[in-house]
């Protein structure tokens, strides 16, 4: 009984040979190629060998340039999530800066309100300079996770605590991103009013 261990592939033309006749096995391509290359003359070889090395060039050129775009793709995606970093450091910087003007400037303040100011600052400090540090030297691919949130989180609590908001070059300070999804409801309150 002959199982697949005793049988052997050839290499070039594909067939299966048993353990007895793999070394008396004549390949027809092995053949034809060896009768081509005796008639061949010098310039033929020549010319056959140079179209091998240029094949041989191209691909290899061409594995270089995947690889090259691989790079590139690679260099285009920590590119960007610095630049969403660096925003998210910004707007968190601009947070903490909010609630430290706001808890310095005690007038028309409750103390309460004041003391709740007092208890946000140090925890938006801390997270606006874990955002920064993220931007600078990320640990990660993630770009804001918890830290983010809780920045938002603590603003919207000061906002709502002082009933102002952070104004920019640009308007009010916009807590959404370019890359978040679409706000669900936002997206509901316009089918509502048509």
């Amino acid at each position: 009984e002959e199982t697949m261990a005793d049988t052997f592939w050839c290499r070039d033309c594909g067939r299966v040979l048993c353990d007895s006749h793999r070394y008396q096995h004549t390949c027809e391509r092995l053949d034809a190629l060896k009768e081509r290359n005796a008639k061949i003359t010098k310039e033929a070889l020549l010319e056959q060998l140079r179209e091998d090395e240029a094949r041989k060039e191209a691909q290899e050129a061409a594995a270089k340039a995947e690889e090259r775009r691989a790079a590139e793709k690679l260099e285009e995606e920590k590119s960007r999530r610095k630049n969403q970093r660096k925003l998210l450091a910004h707007k968190a910087k601009q947070v903490e800066s909010f609630i430290q003007q706001r808890s310095r400037d005690t007038d028309g303040l409750r103390p309460a309100v004041h003391n709740k100011l007092l208890d946000l600052y140090p925890r938006v400090k801390r997270l606006s300079l874990a955002l920064y540090n993220q931007f600078e030297h990320p640990d990660s691919t993630e770009v804001g996770g918890p830290d983010w949130e809780e920045v938002k989180e603590i603003y919207a609590e000061a906002r709502e605590l002082t009933n102002m908001i952070v104004m920019t070059e640009n308007g009010p300070l916009d807590m959404r991103n370019p890359w978040d999804p679409p706000d669900p409801e936002a997206q509901e309150a316009p089918m509502e009013g048509a």
